[in-house]
């Protein structure tokens, strides 16, 4: 966030979770001295809690996620769902990319067969 005008910056906070909101602004508040205003120890400590979150999560897969909820989805809602899911879950990541369409038809077809696992 620390490249970002005020907007993106607002915006960004309104995405965070209360935890991510309270930490950042404690780490802003932290190194408001800096040259930057503490965006940048701000945005580097969020960004390693949230990898540390990552590697502690048991939070399934998207995929698997739609497939416990007995939602039944096409192949074309599928893709719309998925790149959306995708983008909200995964955006803050710097090394975002979003998924290939062949990311997608792997997705959608382990999203078939746990329909059939979960129901």
């Amino acid at each position: 966030m620390a490249e970002q005008n005020f907007n993106e910056i607002e915006v960004d906070w309104d995405f965070m979770t209360p935890m991510e909101s309270a930490f950042w602004g404690t780490t802003l508040a932290l190194h408001a001295a800096d040259a930057d205003g503490g965006l940048g120890a701000a945005d580097e400590a969020l960004t390693r809690l949230r990898r540390l979150c990552e590697a502690r999560s048991g939070r399934p897969n998207l995929e698997d996620e739609a497939a416990e909820s007995n939602v039944y989805m096409t192949y074309d809602e599928f893709v719309i769902w998925y790149a959306a899911s995708h983008r909200i879950r995964y955006r803050r990541d710097p090394a975002y990319k979003p998924p290939t369409p062949g990311q997608i038809d792997e997705a959608y077809k382990r999203y078939s067969l746990s329909r059939e696992s979960f129901y």
